[in-house]
């Protein structure tokens, strides 16, 4: 598992743990939310992921790779 992808599952793990059970898209907004928030304040994001848009939202090329291990 390289650097982005643990950084990634861990903040998946830390939303899962404060929010509690929650659907992949909601988990998936959380991360983009998160991460365009560390992007404006500190001027870097939280996972380093790459995201793009879907007809429903915006996603986390390494968030979707990881849900989609865990199916």
């Amino acid at each position: 598992m390289n650097e982005k992808a643990k950084t990634t599952a861990e903040a998946m793990a830390y939303l899962l743990k404060k929010g509690g059970e929650m659907d992949a898209v909601k988990l998936t907004q959380l991360m983009y939310l998160a991460d365009k928030y560390g992007l404006t304040h500190y001027g870097k994001n939280i996972t380093g992921d790459t995201y793009y848009a879907t007809n429903c939202c915006v996603v986390g090329k390494t968030a979707v790779s990881i849900l989609k291990n865990l199916k």
